[in-house]
């Protein structure tokens, strides 16, 4: 997954700089443009397998959008501009232009989710119980055999630590959580996890 963003201040406004580094720490593989015509070429460039997600400026998205929007490497534009009222008028023919806003924030949650979306479906967890082949293993077969896995794997405190240590500090100031959590130290029973 790539993501361009062109925009005639995306190099020179501290701005854009430091809103580059929040989009970085979603999807590293961001180039930023000032230039259309060095975009789209290199946009048209891509592999049709490729995904790219554009972020674009209002201006130069009314340019770009109508020449690029039917390349199969176009996966979403996003348009972060100041005025939306006028920039969603001329984008809301294509459906590829997924948000029109002013708030960058907006861009940068849509991102994530994008990406954790992708994530989940290009890294299937895979593992093999059976040497029969999966249209041959009954159902009954499958929820016996993953019971007996989970039986098996061996309960350890030094998880257990970890995970109260981590939740701890993430819900540190949420007294509710703090007294949940405080219940399952005090309670848990590994005999007991599985009903």
């Amino acid at each position: 997954m790539h993501i361009f963003w062109l925009d005639a201040t995306i190099n020179t406004s501290s701005h854009s700089i430091t809103v580059q580094s929040k989009v970085r720490s979603i999807i590293s593989h961001l180039q930023a443009f000032d230039d259309i015509d060095k975009c789209e070429r290199i946009i048209r460039s891509l592999p049709t397998g490729e995904q790219l997600i554009l972020i674009v400026s209002g201006s130069f998205g009314r340019e770009i959008v109508p020449r690029i929007h039917d390349l199969p490497q176009i996966s979403a534009v996003y348009i972060y501009c100041m005025n939306s009222k006028i920039n969603k008028k001329w984008s809301d023919p294509f459906d590829k232009v997924k948000l029109v806003t002013a708030n960058i924030d907006k861009i940068v949650a849509q991102l994530r989710l994008r990406q954790r979306r992708r994530l989940l479906h290009d890294e299937p967890i895979s593992f093999s119980i059976s040497d029969r082949p999966i249209g041959a293993i009954d159902g009954k077969f499958l929820h016996f055999q993953l019971i007996d896995i989970l039986i098996g794997i061996a309960s350890s405190n030094t998880g257990i630590d970890e995970f109260l240590s981590h939740m701890q500090s993430k819900y540190q100031k949420d007294t509710n959580q703090q007294s949940i959590l405080q219940e399952f130290k005090s309670d848990y029973r590994p005999d007991r996890a599985l009903w």
